[in-house]
């Protein structure tokens, strides 16, 4: 169903069947039409007047060879009109001029010209409804993500707030040793919660499209050893055991991203895994 594949269909019947050259224009966001990229075949034709074919697709009506509006062009342009709007236009040049000239032929062609129409609609409603389909999916995920995000700040924000307390509360008065232990607990977890922000809003910017990456060739150990360093001291009763095979070559790779990727992984494995 892609246009593509719509094209090179279109174009192969529409040559064999009327012994000319043929290709289908579509609009782009503008309204511009232009020529297709990449769909190359024997009856294509590469020379369409793209300034007829514009007439044709604004005003709705052919144009061209045969038609009451600019009868000098060497092909014929017929808008390619869907049910609520035109979707493009058809464009034919005959090897002979009189073959398109005969009524039963025009009559012929435009109704190729309208099954081509219906079929670039079909295809269009099925891309919207394919992205109506991935925005609930992607929104569902989201909301999904956010409340994991929320359950994961609360486990450090409580271990902040205990630690907070035991310094402040002068009944406890805790020793040289308990506060270094509490103030050390603040600093780890306030590092885990500011990860856990980072991600958060390296996630929005890739939804925006406001990431750019910045590859560069990286060295494998060194993205590992760069992660687990990120993880110092949180492993707890996780052993970690590399092994990279010797002489790897290096990664052309964006370092922090990648990195971070890492990170997420063996910060997954500490939390859910024995």
């Amino acid at each position: 169903r892609s246009f593509d594949n719509l094209a090179r269909v279109s174009i192969k019947h529409v040559a064999e069947s009327f012994a000319s050259r043929a290709t289908v224009l579509l609009p782009d966001a503008e309204g511009r039409l232009h020529h297709l990229r990449g769909v190359e075949l024997a009856g294509s034709l590469d020379g369409a007047d793209l300034s007829v074919a514009q007439w044709a697709f604004d005003h709705g009506r052919p144009a061209g060879l045969g038609t009451d509006t600019l009868p000098a062009a060497a092909a014929q342009y017929l808008p390619l009109t869907g049910t609520q709007q035109t979707l493009g236009v058809l464009a034919v040049q005959p090897i002979q001029r009189r073959r398109l000239l005969l009524p039963e032929q025009r009559h012929l062609l435009e109704t190729f010209a309208g099954q081509i129409a219906l079929a670039i609609e079909r295809a269009q409603r099925a891309e919207q409804a394919e992205a109506a389909r991935v925005a609930v999916e992607t929104e569902s995920l989201r909301n999904t993500l956010l409340a994991s995000i929320s359950h994961d700040l609360r486990a450090p924000l409580a271990a902040i707030a205990e630690a907070s307390r035991a310094l402040s509360d002068p009944d406890l008065k805790p020793d040289a040793e308990s506060r270094a232990q509490l103030t050390r607990t603040i600093d780890a977890k306030t590092r885990e919660m500011s990860e856990l922000i980072s991600n958060v809003l390296d996630l929005m910017s890739f939804e925006v499209g406001q990431v750019h990456l910045h590859r560069d060739w990286q060295s494998v150990e060194e993205l590992v050893r760069s992660a687990l360093g990120r993880l110092e001291g949180r492993f707890g009763e996780h052993p970690v055991d590399v092994a990279l095979p010797a002489g790897l070559p290096s990664v052309n790779v964006d370092a922090p991203l990648i990195t971070r990727v890492l990170v997420n992984l063996l910060e997954n494995a500490i939390k859910h895994t024995p």
